[in-house]
């Protein structure tokens, strides 16, 4: 018998098509007033995976903290974590006008977790583009910005089981076919009938 068996983890996928219209004066306003320093948030519309979880972006147009000022910050938060651990993977990038990815702005993570008891549920990018980088690249013809996530939220691990039945590869030999190799052993020749 040949036994197989394939362990996956099975999982939900949430995809984020964002558009954050007038970013460029968005952006504009956040460094022109006092803001705290990791300048204004903007929010996304919330997204509910085939689970039951609610997931959305914040990002930060313009830093002004120390070691990060003048970059945009981007943060996936859930709600996911409420109610029991969660496990998940993510990847974010921004999009130019043809809805391809700019190069530079591809971040995220293969696996993270939240634990039911954190009290901070998000993860994400102090620095995941300089903000001059982001208005010379990435704004449509109406200076609005495209952000792209997609998340895998893992549910349970799943185990299938296959079973082969093949004949074995060394067949078994009769008491006679023993019987007449021990003979042979000693010297002494078997008789084919003998048993």
């Amino acid at each position: 018998m040949h036994i197989t068996c394939e362990t996956n983890m099975e999982y939900d996928t949430v995809v984020f098509n964002w558009r954050v219209k007038n970013f460029r004066r968005l952006r504009e306003i956040a460094t022109e007033n006092d803001l705290p320093p990791e300048g204004d948030v903007i929010t996304s519309p919330v997204y509910v995976d085939g689970l039951g979880g609610c997931w959305w972006m914040r990002m930060y147009p313009y830093e002004k903290r120390e070691n990060h000022s003048g970059k945009v910050s981007l943060f996936l938060h859930t709600d996911r974590a409420t109610y029991s651990d969660v496990y998940f993977s993510f990847q974010f990038t921004a999009l130019n006008m043809e809805g391809n990815p700019i190069e530079g702005t591809v971040g995220g993570v293969e696996l993270h977790k939240f634990d039911k008891s954190d009290r901070v549920r998000n993860f994400g990018f102090f620095d995941f583009i300089d903000s001059e980088d982001l208005l010379t690249q990435c704004l449509d013809e109406d200076g609005g910005l495209w952000l792209y996530c997609e998340v895998h939220v893992y549910s349970h691990v799943v185990t299938e089981l296959d079973t082969v039945e093949e004949e074995p590869t060394v067949k078994p030999r009769s008491d006679n076919e023993i019987y007449r190799q021990r003979l042979c052993y000693f010297g002494t020749k078997a008789s084919p009938d003998h048993g």
